[in-house]
């Protein structure tokens, strides 16, 4: 397992007055959100497989991919707008 390399000193603040972190724990964060990212995606990324039916709730997973077995055109990625799956030409699945 990949260890984290730094940690912030619990002593510092951690934002300033306008809600900016702090540049020990901006460091932190990106930091475990590179590591986290590595691995837990890895070198592929493998998309959840949904039929037209089964698609989650759009509002639900607004920005969110997900691979569509058996859209009228084939199987494809869409992605959530908040209200609609579309595919890459913006089309709403069906």
């Amino acid at each position: 397992m990949t260890e984290i390399t730094s940690k912030p000193d619990y002593g510092s603040r951690i934002a300033d007055e306008q809600g900016a972190l702090a540049p020990i724990f901006q460091n932190f964060f990106d930091e475990l959100e590179s590591q986290l990212n590595t691995n837990l995606l890895g070198d592929v990324l493998q998309l959840q497989p949904h039929t037209v039916a089964t698609v989650p709730n759009a509002s639900d997973n607004k920005d969110a991919l997900i691979r569509v077995t058996d859209e009228s055109t084939g199987a494809m990625i869409a992605i959530s707008d908040g209200i609609d799956w579309r595919t890459a030409a913006g089309v709403i699945i069906s």
